[in-house]
């Protein structure tokens, strides 16, 4: 199987600023979730795809060790401060941003773009990103795979894949409140003249 992630933030003491006190009292606490959450699904034969933000520092990246499967990072700001050759240690891959195809052949985007950030998306493949953690989950072109969005669980390839059908086929402008008209009052001249230029 395959799983995507993301900012799983790794001995981050700042609980507040993601929701993560409603659930846990300290980072250990959440980190140990976390990884409970992670080995309860994966295996050590899927591969998980990591969309960045790890760790706060290479003490903490120490936790990836108590993962199951193999491991393939995409970077996020937090990892870019620690060097290539350590986030190695832990992870089988070090990318940028990454394409992978997931060959259903019910769904025409045929390719993912992984990548950190959402404001890096690709508008000629679906996309796979972090960094917002739980705050919206999913786009007309993109999908949130932050674990605070998924219960502080990876996501399955098939859940993703469940995503962008609904999205593709059900998923109506109530979803996609951002583009209603009334919702675009405050939103910045430059974000406007973007929105408007998709919904025409």
């Amino acid at each position: 199987m395959i799983y995507f992630t993301s900012d799983t933030h790794f001995g981050d003491d700042r609980l507040n600023l993601y929701g993560r006190d409603l659930v846990c009292k300290t980072s250990e606490e959440m980190d140990n979730l976390i990884i409970d959450n992670w080995n309860s699904i994966v295996t050590d034969d899927d591969t998980v795809y990591h969309l960045g933000d790890v760790a706060m520092n290479e003490e903490s990246l120490k936790q990836v060790l108590k993962l199951n499967g193999k491991k393939i990072l995409i970077k996020g700001n937090y990892d870019d401060k620690i060097a290539d050759e350590v986030l190695l240690q832990y992870f089988s891959a070090v990318h940028k941003n990454l394409v992978v195809e997931h060959g259903a052949k019910s769904i025409p985007q045929k390719l993912l773009f992984l990548n950190h950030y959402p404001t890096k998306a690709d508008d000629m493949m679906f996309n796979i990103v972090g960094h917002i953690h739980g705050l919206w989950k999913v786009q007309r072109n993109t999908i949130n795979v932050g674990c605070d969005a998924w219960h502080f669980k990876p996501i399955s390839m098939d859940l993703v894949l469940f995503s962008i059908n609904g999205i593709n086929k059900f998923y109506d402008q109530n979803v996609f409140a951002g583009e209603i008209i009334a919702n675009l009052k405050y939103a910045p001249k430059e974000s406007l003249e973007s929105i408007k230029t998709l919904i025409s």
